[in-house]
């Protein structure tokens, strides 16, 4: 009867150490571009938060994007006038996934 008294007990206290109101969010999420895994991390990061800044600090300017070989010369659903090409360049990137995060 113990074991039950004290269990209810601490299940008590911790629901009422849990109710709080505010929650802390860490917001210095941003990883130092040291190695490669961490530019990764940070790219995923920025995709997830929509951090289109945070994207491009982590790109060259001389980075390419390529398109799956198999998708290449087809039209994108409700784009007829749009052919996917074999890449694009990092403007191009940046500009399509800039649009891409303001509209999801």
């Amino acid at each position: 009867m113990k074991k039950i008294l004290l269990s209810g007990m601490a299940l008590t206290l911790l629901a009422l150490a849990c109710n709080e109101d505010t929650v802390t969010v860490n917001e210095d999420y941003r990883l130092l571009p040291t190695s490669p895994v961490q530019v990764l991390k940070n790219v995923e990061v920025a995709f997830n938060r929509r951090d289109v800044n945070l994207l491009k600090g982590m790109l060259s300017e001389g980075f390419v994007f390529y398109f799956d070989p198999d998708d290449v010369g087809q039209n994108p659903p409700g784009v007829p006038n749009y052919t996917i090409p074999e890449s694009w360049t990092y403007k191009e990137f940046i500009t399509c996934v800039g649009k891409l995060f303001r509209k999801a």
